[in-house]
């Protein structure tokens, strides 16, 4: 179960990210960050993933679900 939870959420946050739009801060140009934002709703309530991209790669990543179950959500949160 919680294998199937861990993947429902890696799923939404990146669904998150490609459909349901993404703020970019930052310069685009070599060697400058992006930090790119998407938010979906999740079990309890929105689950928010940011990003920080430098050179193509991933440098930062932040999940948040204030809302989420504790010991369900949260958990997985948390492993994410």
């Amino acid at each position: 179960m919680r294998k199937v939870l861990t993947v429902a959420l890696c799923a939404a946050a990146g669904m998150s990210l490609a459909a349901c739009g993404s703020s970019q801060t930052g310069s685009t140009s070599a060697g400058a960050a992006e930090t790119l934002t998407g938010t979906a709703e999740g079990f309890g309530g929105d689950v928010t993933v940011t990003l920080t991209v430098e050179d193509g790669a991933i440098t930062a990543c932040t999940i948040t679900g204030d809302d989420e179950t504790p010991d369900i959500g949260g958990a997985a949160l948390e492993e994410l």
